[in-house]
């Protein structure tokens, strides 16, 4: 849950800056092989997340700009179009509608970012040592 909240944290700034990411990607081992830390940042960030099936994601996009490299300059060869060949399809795990998990995360939330300020307050306070 902690690296969940730290991942709304992040959205949340964001957000503060004028962006605003509708969708979260998740690939990779720990997204395909455990629902459960996907279904945490969902809930947490109240973002839905696609999950790329795709255990070697890093590997594939080395792949795909090597293919987009070697490839002419017509349409067909854009990144674009060589990633809709290349990439695995993603499922989408969304937030859950129920409202005491919701008020929970929120809470859960709450207190996460009164650690941020705490762990502010004693870093300045071992400063000096």
């Amino acid at each position: 849950v902690a690296i969940a909240l730290s991942t709304r944290h992040i959205v949340q700034k964001l957000c503060e800056y004028g962006h605003s990411p509708g969708v979260l990607v998740a690939c990779g081992g720990v997204a395909i092989r455990n629902p459960l830390y996907i279904q945490a940042h969902a809930d947490a960030t109240g973002c839905p997340v696609a999950v790329v099936n795709e255990e070697e994601a890093v590997s594939l996009g080395a792949a795909m700009l090597g293919a987009c490299a070697a490839s002419d300059n017509d349409d067909d060869s854009s990144l674009a179009s060589i990633m809709k060949k290349m990439a695995p399809r993603a499922h989408v795990v969304h937030p859950s509608t129920n409202t005491r998990l919701r008020t929970f995360y929120q809470q859960k939330y709450a207190v996460h970012l009164r650690m941020i300020d705490d762990q502010k307050t004693y870093q300045k306070l071992m400063s000096s040592v």
